[in-house]
């Protein structure tokens, strides 16, 4: 099977995600082999050719594995077991061509009682086919009539969830790498917002308030201290700096000036809404009076400022 290529490099890459599609849609199977017909055929003969070759290799290894499994069950007599193990030896590859003279009688005793081994094979080779059919459906007793129907069925099976796991990987993949690539967008938008929240438009704003807050504290604690000096100087009788103290006399006069001036308009207008409330109509008065008011509270907080200045 091909590699997965995440979508985001083929996004990246045009020219190479026109060549993977090509290769997938058009030239490879989801299981490597390729679409192209005469390309089929040369590779179908191949593999009937591999195919015969696995056959009858499978063959010779159950055969060698069934003689094996006699010798070792000591179902024969001794001068039978003893030709199987020099003709066991002899498929193994363990005796060189050459030996096989001296071994000449072991060998004909073989072929002579062949009958005999062959139904011991045979009834190993059952053994080993119950085995099988048990190992392969476990729950039930499988005939060993179907057996290999049942083996291909599960070669199919496994086939078909090898293709859909591969499937199932490809796409995970592709989905690891968007969640990879929205995790480090992510990642850049959060410092983005850090770096606007330590030095951006808002950052300076909240220090340049701060800093403005600052200055007017300082500048209402030199006030304090000089209103509390020029009073301590009035009373010591403004020895160190009299013109100082006459001033601040004079200017706390004047502010008292205005608050009495301030308080009689106040006064002035809540008789005057008395008067409306006496002379005109609901709506007339309703109206009047909350611009009376409006105007009263105006004047309210221009004595408070002017109170907290003195």
């Amino acid at each position: 099977m091909l590699p997965p290529v995440p979508t985001t490099t083929q996004e990246k890459n045009p020219r190479f995600a026109r060549l993977y599609q090509e290769i997938v849609q058009s030239r490879l199977n989801p299981d490597g082999t390729t679409k192209v017909i005469k390309q089929q055929r040369a590779a179908a003969d191949v593999e009937k050719a591999l195919y015969e070759h696995r056959i009858d290799l499978a063959r010779r290894q159950l055969v060698q594995g069934a003689l094996s499994d006699v010798i070792a069950g000591n179902s024969l007599p001794e001068e039978l077991l003893q030709a199987s193990r020099v003709v066991l030896a002899m498929l193994s590859h363990q005796i060189s061509p050459s030996d096989a003279e001296i071994l000449h009688d072991d060998l004909t005793r073989f072929t002579q009682n062949s009958p005999a081994i062959a139904a011991a094979i045979s009834t190993s080779l059952l053994t080993s086919t119950h085995t099988l059919a048990h190992i392969a459906s476990p729950s039930s007793r499988l005939p060993v009539n179907q057996l290999p129907a049942h083996i291909n069925a599960l070669q199919t099976s496994i086939a078909r969830d090898a293709t859909s796991i591969d499937t199932l990987r490809a796409r995970l993949a592709d989905t690891l790498a968007q969640v990879a690539s929205t995790h480090r967008d992510a990642l850049e938008l959060s410092v983005r917002i850090l770096e606007q929240t330590m030095h951006g438009s808002v950052a300076r704003g909240v220090r340049a308030r701060a800093e403005h807050l600052g200055v007017v504290a300082k500048g209402v604690d030199l006030k304090v201290r000089i209103l509390g000096k020029s009073d301590s100087f009035i009373q010591a009788g403004g020895e160190e700096d009299p013109t100082l103290g006459a001033a601040m006399r004079g200017y706390g006069e004047e502010l008292g000036g205005k608050i009495e001036l301030l308080m009689g308009q106040v006064g002035e207008m809540e008789e005057e809404v008395k008067g409306y409330k006496r002379e005109r109509g609901m709506t007339q008065i309703a109206e009047r009076y909350a611009v009376v008011l409006k105007r009263k509270g105006d004047l309210e907080r221009e004595v408070e400022r002017i109170e907290g200045e003195m």
